[in-house]
């Protein structure tokens, strides 16, 4: 059996831009380098878009991004991609909270980019690949879903930290909005 040589030294960094680079460089013969950022960026408005609406929107086969029963922004990290890549997000708590657990529309970000949509298919696909070839290397890994936040991984955490900017906003954006009866219990009980 042939084996594959890491690109990167084991514990090595990876930031957002290597892995967007990357990423790049295996769609390239299908599409410009601005092309592809303009794809990505709409993907993390997407899901900007979904949080402040008081939705969840899941990326297939990588995370669910919705809210705790505080009614706080949340990142559950999907079996499968946990599973393939062997990492393990810790404390998921209780996606009860999350109103409508929505897909990320390829044929919205196709609209909304003016693209066909097997290529921004190609962006987000070859975006997550790209990263989880890192994280099976043992490289500690970024990738940026902004105004959302950021994806760290490595062997022994994966998190998702949400924007300073982004939780302001959304505090804004959901002011007045009733939480459940469940999660009001929760608060009261502090």
């Amino acid at each position: 059996a042939m084996s594959v040589r890491p690109i990167h030294p084991v514990d090595a960094e990876v930031p957002s831009a290597t892995v967007l680079e990357t990423a790049y460089n295996k769609v390239s013969k299908y599409m410009s380098l601005e092309d592809f950022f303009v794809v990505w960026r709409a993907c993390g408005h997407s899901l900007s878009d979904a949080l402040l609406r008081g939705r969840g929107c899941k990326i297939s086969n990588f995370a669910l991004f919705g809210y705790n029963t505080r009614n706080e922004p949340s990142f559950f990290l999907d079996q499968v991609f946990e599973q393939t890549n062997r990492v393990k997000q810790g404390g998921k708590g209780n996606m009860s909270n999350t109103v409508s657990n929505s897909k990320l529309s390829l044929a919205a970000l196709s609209q909304e980019v003016k693209l066909p949509s097997r290529l921004c298919q190609h962006v987000v696909e070859s975006t997550l690949a790209t990263a989880a070839d890192f994280i099976k290397q043992q490289c500690t890994v970024a990738l940026s879903f902004q105004p959302v936040g950021i994806f760290t991984c490595n062997a022994d955490n994966v998190a998702f930290r949400f924007s300073a900017e982004f939780k302001e906003k959304l505090s804004n954006a959901l002011k007045g909005v009733k939480l459940p009866a469940r999660a009001a219990k929760d608060l009261s009980a502090r």
